[in-house]
């Protein structure tokens, strides 16, 4: 490739100029030649090649179709720190493998570039990491027994040679782990006195030559399995190369041909991981990572699912999240070593990789494939289960719909809904996202079963299903009942009716299993927002009333710009407001149908051993100072109240509002903020002096705001 400097494709095959070389790779030898070297000198004698010779020419020779092509070389020379052979003549033979070669980042670890030594002829094999030719020419199979691949370290001023002996490395080695490493030869041995090639023997790539494509550095040691996590820059890598792999091999399972469209997990790692990590005996992320990747998030799947979709999947779910590109996921296929599956303790699942992994990450994200058969899988509901188990453990679920783009439904307020700001608009933004998602894959999860779920290994479910309920045994067959599978069943249940239910609700359908669902289960937070829905009317809020459980402890409900709902559908939901709840959150706002009997019977529902109350009662016209007296009596009424938010903006009816809360503000307070913006009866300085009058002495943050005049 002459020319320019990005890719020049030359007969078929694409290449990559670095800025200071030319990279000329032969079926035995790599060369690097200087980038300015003019085309068309001379190269003085010639004279059989040796890299090992510090003084010799060469020229090698090689028959190709009707001709040859010749690529005489020079003695080494350096140019800008880097050791080369000087090409007298550029012409190259038409058949050479693609290189890509570029300088290390400043300050960064370096760059390795390795090309295998591939025949292009039946008269070539490779034979102990020689290669030998029957071709004529014993000065070709001289140098062709010296050296099978010159490599270039980028930036580190030498050039490196592989041949038939290689000591191993603790990173980026090609053997074994359990193989003696010996340490690397000397750039001033007396081996090679005087080589153009001064350099030290380094590793060779742990990547044979046709899985090069994968990685950009030489691999590493990861000790802990829990620390292999995998990016979604890397997926993309391993899904180019399985694209080009199946296509060109014309990979067939059960007669049935593969393409990237239903290549699976089980496919790539019988085609693609295990053939690449062969020499290594290692994980794959081992193999493609240049250090340890503690994941940000677990993935729990199938490996049943095609892996482009998997792919699709996370990238989406990386831009959801706005995470950064480098940002790892543990993947158990790509973590584990599938030559050493007992470092992964399967035995002991609080000590297994899994639990591990599980316990690094902020979060589990389940991918449901198009079947869900995930949820019929012992391992993806241990997962579950695992992460449902542990507090402040987020839990996101994801699939691909059938017009093939990937959504999902995440826990809370995703980063990309806040583009707007406000937190209305963030549950708009949620909403409008998660709207697409497949309401038949959220019925199906509705159904799950752990004791019918089934693993690949018998042993494993036994396992598995005995650490649930707690037996010593971990090994015996389990019962077929336990009370433990029906709470793992009734909290997944509960999570995806919680997930859904507005999508559910909007779509028209009987809401009997989502009400069940959730009735049944023992949730402790509830998190559901209604903003600006049309669907809820009173007899919706009679069905989320009939299915509200009584072991919710968190409930926050956003029924902002609800204008079908009146004072009896509120009146509903409020007398099924359990005497556990210690934080509520209750948005209404513009809810124009609602008066002070909608507040009353709302405010007269929440228990008084309440910690942390949150009530936006903003642009309500029928809300009065008897309204807001009934608030004040359920503040007189609760000594553990700590968080206080009340939002009574744009009420043009409350006269007495900030003396009725300074007679009844509790002095447990830590944090106020009082909202009376738009009361035209009420100014910033009265609403202030009330407030912070009734809380002096208190070492409470308060916030206050109204406008400055009255009317």
């Amino acid at each position: 490739g002459r020319g320019g400097q990005g890719a020049t494709t030359w007969q078929g095959t694409e290449w990559h100029r670095a800025p200071d070389m030319v990279i000329c790779e032969t079926d035995f030898a790599t060369f690097v030649t200087p980038k300015s070297r003019k085309r068309g000198t001379t190269g003085g004698d010639m004279a059989s090649f040796s890299p090992m010779h510090s003084n010799a020419a060469s020229l090698i020779q090689r028959k190709g179709g009707a001709g040859s092509a010749t690529l005489p070389l020079l003695p080494a020379t350096r140019k800008n720190g880097i050791a080369a052979a000087r090409s007298s003549s550029e012409t190259w033979y038409g058949g050479l493998c693609r290189q890509d070669l570029l300088p290390a980042p400043q300050g960064g670890r370096q760059k390795e570039s390795v090309s295998p030594c591939t025949p292009t002829t039946p008269h070539h094999h490779h034979r102990h990491g020689l290669v030998h030719s029957s071709s004529p020419g014993e000065r070709f199979r001289s140098a062709a027994r010296t050296v099978s691949t010159v490599r270039t370290v980028a930036g580190a001023g030498r050039t490196l040679l592989r041949g038939q002996q290689r000591p191993s490395s603790s990173s980026g080695c090609d053997s074994p782990k359990t193989a003696p490493r010996s340490p690397p030869i000397s750039a001033t041995s007396s081996q090679d006195p005087g080589s153009p090639f001064l350099a030290k023997r380094q590793p060779s790539s742990p990547l044979p030559g046709l899985f090069r494509d994968l990685c950009d550095g030489s691999g590493c040691d990861i000790e802990r399995v829990e620390e292999r996590g995998i990016t979604a820059t890397q997926l993309r890598k391993l899904l180019s190369h399985t694209n080009k792999r199946c296509q060109r091999e014309q990979w067939q399972q059960d007669g049935v041909r593969l393409t990237i469209r239903n290549v699976n997990l089980y496919q790539t790692v019988d085609n693609v991981i295990k053939p690449a990590t062969r020499r290594r005996r290692c994980s794959f992320v081992e193999l493609i990572a240049d250090g340890a990747q503690p994941p940000l998030w677990f993935v729990s799947h199938w490996w049943g699912e095609v892996v482009c979709r998997f792919v699709l999947v996370i990238q989406q779910h990386a831009k959801d999240r706005r995470l950064p590109a480098h940002a790892p996921y543990w993947v158990c296929a790509y973590a584990n070593n599938q030559w050493n599956l007992e470092e992964a303790s399967f035995t002991d699942l609080e000590k297994s990789s899994f639990r591990k992994a599980v316990n690094l990450a902020v979060g589990t994200l389940s991918i449901l494939d198009e079947a869900s058969a995930c949820y019929k899988r012992v391992w993806c509901c241990f997962e579950v289960w695992v992460t449902l188990s542990v507090e402040d453990l987020q839990y996101d679920m994801y699939t691909v719909t059938s017009e093939g783009f990937a959504v999902g439904i995440v826990d809370g307020i995703a980063p990309i809904d806040m583009r707007k700001g406000r937190a209305e608009n963030a549950y708009m933004q949620k909403h409008d996202r998660e709207r697409h998602f497949p309401l038949q894959k959220a019925n199906d999860a509705m159904s799950v079963r752990l004791q019918d779920a089934q693993a690949s290994n018998d042993t494993d479910r036994c396992y598995i299903l005995n650490s649930i309920i707690g037996s010593p045994q971990l090994a015996v067959c389990p019962p077929n009942e336990h009370v433990c599978y029906e709470e793992l069943n009734t909290l997944l249940r509960a999570r995806f009716a919680a997930a859904a239910w507005r999508n559910a609700l909007e779509a028209g359908g009987s809401m009997d299993l989502y009400i069940g669902s959730l009735r049944n289960s023992t949730l402790r937070q509830l998190v559901l927002d209604f903003t600006c829905s049309s669907a809820f009317t009173d007899e919706a809020a009679a069905q989320l009333a009939a299915a509200l459980p009584q072991s919710l402890e968190v409930f926050r409900l956003g029924l902002c710009g609800c204008m079908r709902l009146s004072n009896t559908g509120v009146k509903l939901l409020a007398a099924a407001f359990g005497n556990n709840l210690q934080e509520v959150c209750v948005n209404i706002t513009r809810c124009e149908k609602l008066t002070d009997d909608a507040l009353a019977a709302l405010v007269r529902a929440i228990p008084t051993n309440i910690r942390k109350l949150q009530l936006d009662l903003g642009s309500l016209p029928c809300i009065t100072d008897w309204g807001l007296q009934c608030v004040a009596e359920l503040l007189c009424s609760a000594p553990h109240l700590e968080d206080l938010w009340l939002d009574m903006s744009y009420s043009a009816n409350l006269q007495d509002a900030a003396r009725i809360l300074g007679n009844s503000l509790p002095r447990t307070l830590q944090n106020v903020r009082v909202v009376l913006v738009g009361c035209p009866w009420i100014t910033s300085s009265d609403a202030e002096k009330a407030i912070r009058g009734a809380l002096e002495g208190c070492e409470a943050n308060i916030e206050v705001f109204a406008d400055d005049t009255a009317v």
